[in-house]
């Protein structure tokens, strides 16, 4: 049972639902420990490459971004792939920043076009990568200005950059590892992509235990209505014999899971980005 704003009773039996609200803010989320495989024989010159690179819009990427700030552990060879379509294979127009390259002593900005013709610009930087502890870098691709620097801040710290001449627009990102396994945080900005949905991933009586932004004593859907006008609210626990709200945050680490626990009359809702189709709880959800 939940109630509407008036406060009258209304039964619902979905695990998702939907709120209409204005918003405009933007909702940024950290994904944790993706972890790539070694992508041998394939390379990046090679057209079964996608079939080893983890395609990020699963993780709800923004297909128009032109940014990605990530972590990554790993020996050598660890890449940050683009295409020019939203299904990654059906492209064959695609961009390749390449990290630890020629045993972790270069880097490389690759592009290819529809003949297959390879393009690839070498820079020095020894030692790039680590096996034991995860390397902070960003990249961007703007307009076919291709870039990679070190650290989370976009523009500082710049390794190395190539302005494509003839640039294609970017809709697919990916990662992948060659010659070993690899072990990343990437960090997806979502904007303004929250349109009022939530939902439960298929469990009741379960509470998160996240950052607890506040508390109240309301209605569902006010509870829900409340965090949707939260910047820093990614979802809520909510008590429906008590009316008890409780909003949430991820806090500001990155994450590897949502500690979630049994609690008699408790649900926990998290929220979804593009619709339902990204629903940020239910992505740690195993």
């Amino acid at each position: 049972m939940m109630e509407d704003f008036t406060g009258r009773s209304v039964r619902n039996s979905k695990v998702v639902f939907v709120i209409i609200l204005s918003l405009s803010a933007a909702v940024k989320i950290q994904y944790h420990s993706i972890k790539t495989l070694d992508s041998r024989p394939s390379d990046f010159f090679d057209a079964d490459v996608t079939d080893h690179v983890t395609d990020l819009a699963q993780y709800g990427m923004d297909k128009t971004a032109a940014v990605l700030v990530f972590e990554v552990k790993a020996c050598v060879q660890a890449k940050v792939f683009m295409t020019n379509s939203e299904v990654m294979a059906a492209s064959t127009l695609r961009y390749e920043i390449l990290m630890g390259g020629w045993a972790n002593t270069k880097s490389a900005i690759r592009r290819t076009d529809s003949n297959f013709t390879i393009l690839s610009i070498k820079f020095d930087n020894v030692g790039i990568l680590d096996c034991n502890a995860y390397r902070q870098f960003w990249a961007s691709w703007e307009n076919g200005y291709i870039r990679l620097g070190t650290g989370v801040i976009v523009g500082q710290n710049l390794e190395c950059s190539w302005t494509d001449p003839e640039p294609f627009v970017v809709r697919s990102v990916g990662i992948y590892t060659r010659y070993n396994d690899g072990e990343w945080r990437v960090q997806i900005d979502v904007a303004d992509a929250y349109t009022g949905y939530y939902s439960t991933c298929h469990s009741n009586h379960t509470k998160a235990n996240l950052v607890n932004l506040g508390t109240g004593v309301m209605s569902e859907i006010q509870c829900i209505a409340v965090c949707g006008k939260m910047n820093d609210c990614v979802g809520i626990n909510y008590n429906y014999e008590m009316n008890r709200c409780e909003w949430l945050s991820f806090g500001v680490d990155f994450l590897t899971d949502i500690p979630q626990y049994y609690a008699a009359g408790w649900n926990y809702y998290t929220k979804c980005l593009r619709g339902a189709e990204v629903c940020v709880g239910c992505f740690f959800k195993q």
